[in-house]
């Protein structure tokens, strides 16, 4: 979990400095010109009432002020300002107003000459179109025009801004985290680190091991914390017998099992390493040793205890044997008590790699027997509802769990406080 907080901070700080700086890029000042054509009327003094003269004044203003919005004279102005402005787009953008003696014309863009262009084009083809089609009163044009300006001003708040563009990089760079942070949430259900751990179990971390070629720091000493953290599991009926096993077969519990056994021997303990994956020998294999017989052989009757165990530069261990397809009816046996009762009584600690939990039944079998079950978790493999199940299943055969162990692991600060330790 404090990975994705990490990574969802980095995320909040990239994406508001790239939001930010492309807001403040992309930001350009808009423009609104505004036109004003005002008139003068003759009709005031060819009607007999001020009132009939108003409302055909107000009639050609309005004429006209049509006209400015038409589409074929948008269409003119637009192919003589641009090739990128047509009709159709100023009929939407530019605004006409009409008052009794004046249109206005209205337009923004973020283009100043342009802006200012479409609405001189306007006013100059609505005086070009009063000249030439005002209706005579007297013999003099009913309308004129009196006076026609153009006035350019930038929009409030349009120029580019550091403060806006800081507020607009936090808050997205503020929603895309927290997007990563709910996405990551939901798809990462592997168990990654001892936080992972402590909230599906309240069991204690005997260890917690860095991938191979982790640079690490403390890589055997943490495997010594291990070893005498499993040598201090309590003994059962005064054999100290523990099981380490993984929950699926992707996940590996031979290779910190002997790393741990080989620590306690060479510290001087009294130590054994079973290989009780009697389909895989995973162990044996990791341990370099070529067996021709053992601990299934032995199960069989046709090997003894002291043939199925070889002696190495660590810990020695009692190989797997032969392959067999009935691993689990061999270890319900009672040669395999008997022969955990006999390594019980030879060595102070006695260590078996059992094949994987939630594959096969041959581990639960086991767990019945020995001192303490130890789930070894593999960061980043099992999920934590794959966990959970492992522990159920280990509940259900009563087994006792001594605790967990966590492999291929970042090794942090928290994770060796927390060795040895529950919640």
């Amino acid at each position: 979990m404090a990975r994705m907080w990490r990574s969802s901070l980095i995320v909040f700080v990239i994406a508001a400095i790239v939001l930010g700086a492309l807001s403040y890029a992309l930001a350009k000042p808009k423009y609104r010109v505004e036109g004003d054509v005002l008139f003068s009327s003759q009709a005031f003094h060819a009607f007999d009432t001020p009132d009939a003269a108003a409302t055909y004044t107000t009639s050609l203003v309005t004429t006209y002020g049509t006209y400015a919005k038409s589409a074929s004279l948008l269409d003119e102005v637009g192919q003589s300002v641009s090739p990128q402005i047509d009709g159709a787009t100023l009929q939407q953008a530019v605004v006409i107003s009409t008052a009794p003696m004046m249109v206005s014309v209205s337009f923004m863009d973020s283009d100043k000459d342009r802006a200012t262009a479409v609405v001189k084009a306007i006013t100059d083809s609505l005086q070009e179109q009063v000249k030439k089609s005002a209706p005579d009163v007297d013999g003099k044009p009913a309308l004129s025009v009196a006076n026609s300006s153009v006035i350019t001003t930038q929009v409030a708040d349009s120029a580019p801004s550091a403060k806006r563009s800081a507020m607009i990089g936090v808050l997205g760079g503020l929603v895309l985290a927290l997007l990563v942070l709910l996405v990551r949430a939901l798809a990462s259900t592997r168990i990654g680190d001892v936080a992972d751990l402590a909230d599906v179990t309240d069991s204690s971390i005997l260890g917690v091991i860095p991938r191979k070629g982790s640079t690490a720091q403390g890589g055997g000493e943490l495997e010594a914390v291990l070893g005498r953290n499993l040598s201090f599991i309590p003994p059962k009926d005064g054999l100290r017998t523990v099981l380490l096993a993984p929950s699926l077969a992707s996940e590996d519990a031979s290779t910190v099992t002997l790393a741990a056994a080989d620590r306690l021997h060479a510290d001087g303990h009294s130590v054994v390493v079973v290989d009780a994956d009697l389909r895989r020998a995973t162990a044996t294999k990791a341990a370099g040793v070529t067996s021709s017989a053992g601990l299934s052989d032995l199960l069989a009757g046709r090997a003894t205890l002291q043939q199925a165990t070889y002696d190495r530069s660590g810990a020695p261990i009692v190989a797997a044997g032969t392959t067999v397809g009935n691993a689990a009816e061999l270890l319900a046996t009672e040669t395999f008590a008997q022969t955990l009762a006999e390594l019980g009584r030879e060595y102070d600690t006695v260590l078996l790699v059992g094949a994987p939990l939630l594959t096969y039944t041959d581990s639960s079998v086991i767990a019945a027997q020995v001192a303490s079950v130890v789930p070894v978790v593999q960061s980043g493999t099992v999920r934590r509802s794959q966990l959970q199940q492992t522990l159920e299943s280990l509940e259900l055969c009563q087994a006792h769990v001594g605790g967990l162990v966590l492999t291929d692991a970042r090794v942090s600060a928290r994770a060796r406080q927390m060795v040895g330790a529950g919640k």
